[in-house]
């Protein structure tokens, strides 16, 4: 996995599930906060947000292409005997009824739509699992607009125009784009560093807008021909660090502290991890099978920052 796609991969799962990664906790209980762009009635109504949007300058480009990122909720359902149920144990093995996610991913411009849908998986003759999920419809939006002979000012948006403004937040959930974010590639020129821009572009990139979506150069650097347009404030050419042995979620916290804090856990409390969610198990299987030596490899370091490209140096006798 390339540094973009590493980057946005965790830009998706954040806040997916948080510690103590079980259906039980608390903090679990109100989950897919992050980045949400729920339907259009709905948000209306509850205040909050349908669509998204960012600003961004380019130079020199012949052409852009973009790329939508989201998971869409999937509802997971343990059926015994034809009946509902919350949990059963088949086995020896837990199962818990909850909610998962798919991964979307969408290029180009225009209207699109996902289907409602289900799928079952067969636990034993009289147990089963049914998978659902909700019908999304969405629009992505690009405009170009040039700013003098090289520069153009470019602005993306995102918009969830599914009905349904009666609804819960709960089942809002299933028709909203989670972790909604945006891959925007520059072929044959390069964006303009919204943060720290070059002065002669510094009044080109003032007039720049954002909403609910924030642009920074990602890849290695100095390249500049892709952002990351995240529902999070990053720092540009931002990096997940090396020390992390799997995806805990949770890109400000402490690598170490969440493996030892995941083995410091009792075993129901383990029981109900692996069984909460299939990224919960793989974390705790991941961790469970670490070595002395990789755990201490977790402690956490600081890294030089790369300097600012056009930032003036500044001296102090």
């Amino acid at each position: 996995m390339d540094s973009v796609a590493q980057i946005a991969h965790a830009v998706l799962y954040e806040g997916y599930l948080l510690w103590p990664y079980r259906r039980s906790a608390l903090k679990n209980q109100h989950r897919f906060t992050i980045g949400g762009l729920y339907p259009v009635d709905y948000a209306r109504r509850a205040a909050d947000r349908s669509d998204a949007w960012f600003e961004a300058i380019v130079e020199g480009a012949g052409s852009v292409s973009i790329e939508v990122r989201f998971l869409q909720l999937v509802r997971r359902q343990v059926v015994v005997s034809g009946v509902p149920v919350d949990e059963a144990t088949v086995d020896g093995q837990r199962y818990l009824s909850w909610d998962e996610s798919v991964e979307r991913t969408r290029c180009g411009v225009g209207e699109f739509l996902y289907e409602a849908g289900s799928m079952e998986e067969s636990l034993s003759e009289h147990a089963r699992l049914v998978r659902s999920w909700s019908r999304i419809e969405a629009c992505i939006e690009l405009h170009r607009e040039w700013r003098n002979e090289t520069l153009e000012r470019i602005r993306v948006k995102i918009s969830n125009r599914s009905g349904g403004a009666d609804l819960s937040r709960e089942a809002a959930l299933s028709r909203t784009l989670l972790a909604c974010h945006v891959i925007l590639r520059a072929h044959g020129g390069g964006f303009v560093s919204g943060i720290d821009p070059p002065p002669e572009h510094a009044d080109a990139v003032a007039t720049c807008r954002n909403d609910g979506l924030w642009p920074v150069l990602v890849g290695d650097p100095p390249a500049l021909d892709t952002l990351l347009a995240a529902p999070i404030i990053l720092e540009e050419y931002p990096q997940v660090a090396n020390e992390m042995p799997c995806d805990f979620f949770d890109g400000a916290e402490i690598g170490e502290l969440l493996a030892r804090s995941i083995l410091a856990l009792t075993d129901a409390e383990r029981e109900e991890m692996r069984a909460s969610d299939p990224h919960g198990r793989a974390i705790l299987e991941r961790v469970e099978a670490m070595t002395p030596a990789e755990l201490s490899r977790m402690h956490a370091g600081l890294r030089p920052q790369p300097p600012h490209f056009h930032s003036e140096e500044v001296t102090s006798a």
